[in-house]
């Protein structure tokens, strides 16, 4: 467990939180940029929208396992809430068909990702499934929880589930605590 002061790591992923948010590029059926956020308090935000990702996952659930990028399309919504003391709270739940397209990611000696190329070598998968998350940030603690479930069926006819569940911390001493599991 690693030990940082509360407030900068709050503020820390609270900035990267955000900045995410208003970086994601607005398509026909993507994420619209929020209204609400840490500043503009108190205020409510709730977003409807059809196309979420490319995101990284790892897919230990199937003998083709390793780093896939994913995107969903579906039915999808946001909300957004921060009170006066600027305290927010973020949930989300993305339901409908995801896709997952194999990639290699390198990374550098740091840790850092350093490219993602397209893996031809194994099968890409889709299949229908749901996905929440929920973020609560305040001056002191930060939480983070995601859940989904999803089946998936892959290009060479492989059919598998996966259900996955993650959580991150962080007390107002510091103290990080993460917790990551899937089931197949």
């Amino acid at each position: 467990m690693w030990a940082y002061p509360a407030r900068i790591v709050c503020s820390l992923g609270a900035a990267a939180l955000l900045t995410t948010l208003s970086a994601l590029p607005v398509s026909a059926g993507g994420l619209p940029p929020p209204t609400c956020f840490p500043g503009v308090g108190p205020c409510t935000q709730t977003a409807t929208f059809t196309e979420d990702g490319p995101f990284p996952v790892f897919n230990s659930c199937s003998v083709d396992f390793g780093f896939g990028l994913v995107t969903e399309v579906g039915h999808n919504v946001i909300h957004i809430n921060v009170n006066g003391a600027q305290d927010f709270w973020v949930t989300g739940t993305d339901t409908g068909v995801f896709t997952f397209n194999p990639v290699i990611i390198t990374f550098d000696s740091n840790g850092n990702i350093t490219s993602i190329t397209p893996d031809s070598s194994r099968p890409a998968a889709s299949g229908y499934g749901t996905a929440w998350f929920g973020v609560e940030v305040n001056n002191l603690n930060f939480t983070s929880t995601n859940i989904a479930a999803v089946h998936l069926m892959t290009t060479t006819g492989v059919s598998y589930n996966v259900q996955m569940t993650g959580t991150v911390t962080l007390s107002a001493n510091g103290v990080v605590h993460t917790q990551t599991e899937a089931h197949c």
